[in-house]
């Protein structure tokens, strides 16, 4: 349906709703980021922080399905957080990665490919692996070498 006749006003009122979304839910995610420094012990968050730590599991799946941003660009920033923080034991690196990239992105109107290289440099800043969750890791390469060991100077054969 149109208003005012006017495709481009249909999208204009679209991607505002699509922004009061994406700003309810980074709120969330730094309400319940507020709430951790109670579960920290040894800069870990303890087991009875693993409530916050599912609720905000929980919110970047819905901020995963927010039509928000340019193309795929808050897809790929949210899949580079979850990379950081699903599965992982939390401790203070992930709590400010976390707030730094909602922070970041929350005052930022435009959610680009800029957006995404932010994210992955807060992620280097705080000491995380950003290749973590990924098939590829670049820096392990492992060789081998196969050795034919002989005794008494014959090769050894071995039978089906």
């Amino acid at each position: 349906m149109m208003q005012n006749g006017n495709p481009s006003m249909n999208n204009l009122h679209q991607d505002v709703a699509a922004h009061q979304v994406f700003l309810q839910l980074c709120d969330g995610l730094v309400e319940e980021l507020g709430k951790i420094d109670a579960f920290f012990i040894d800069d870990e968050v303890s087991d009875e922080g693993t409530e916050v730590v599912a609720e905000v599991e929980a919110i970047l799946e819905e901020l995963y399905d927010c039509p928000y941003g340019q193309g795929e660009s808050l897809k790929r920033v949210v899949v580079a957080v979850q990379s950081q923080v699903n599965n992982a034991r939390w401790d203070r690196r992930h709590v400010e990665f976390l707030r730094d990239v909602f922070c970041f992105l929350r005052v930022h109107y435009l959610l680009d490919e800029t957006s995404v290289k932010t994210c992955y440099d807060f992620m280097r800043a705080r000491g995380l692996d950003s290749f973590r969750g990924t098939i590829s890791e670049p820096r392990v390469v492992k060789r081998y070498r196969i050795q034919e060991v002989v005794e008494d100077d014959k090769p050894l054969t071995t039978t089906p």
